[in-house]
């Protein structure tokens, strides 16, 4: 029933259920399945503000956070994938305010050609659930967690959370941040610059 009614208010919306995926991110996949690394920059131009964000190089992301009994309507890779891992560094660095880095979710999804009723439920998500995100995130910063993954080479079946442990018994630290830059303001909306 629920299906039902999703695929009825996705047709009455004009989105779409294939879209054509943006060029995918260059990345390395945890034997899990949950977690990403980032093989090379990704780098997103806002609008056509000329205001950049780049995720560095062997970032670490999980793709869209949603919950396994959503992947049906909404998987963790979709359309909406690149904004997610803006979003997922976003919510990492926390250089924005969460809410600014809620609309600049938004934003990279209307540029990505996200379907309204999409970019609806997964903004819905992060402004209900991101919370204890942004605050597990911020907690792992203070204690010294890394989220850059250093490793060139195959990971064999190692999930995230043990390379992570073994990382912080290494004594791996992530590389400095970014200094603050003015991409933060276009948060403030979701209209596309």
């Amino acid at each position: 029933m629920i299906r039902t009614l999703v695929a009825a208010a996705l047709l009455v919306t004009g989105a779409v259920w294939a879209q054509q995926a943006p060029e995918p991110a260059s990345e390395r996949e945890f034997a899990d399945g949950n977690a990403w690394t980032l093989t090379e920059p990704m780098t997103w131009s806002i609008g056509s503000s000329g205001v950049l964000i780049t995720v560095p190089e062997n970032f670490v992301h999980d793709k869209a956070s949603i919950p396994r009994a959503l992947w049906s309507f909404l998987p963790k890779n979709g359309q909406y994938t690149r904004a997610a891992v803006i979003h997922d560094y976003l919510y990492w660095t926390q250089r924005c305010t969460r809410e600014q880095a809620d609309n600049l979710l938004v934003i990279a999804m209307k540029e990505s050609d996200v379907g309204w009723f999409t970019r609806r439920a997964v903004f819905r998500g992060v402004r209900l659930g991101g919370e204890s995100a942004w605050n597990a995130n911020r907690t792992d910063r203070m204690n010294g967690l890394p989220r850059f993954n250093p490793r060139r080479g195959g990971y064999g079946n190692m999930t995230w959370p043990q390379l992570r442990q073994d990382l912080v018994i290494r004594g791996h630290r992530d590389p400095p941040m970014d200094a603050v830059s003015d991409y933060c303001a276009f948060g403030d909306s979701q209209e596309v610059p």
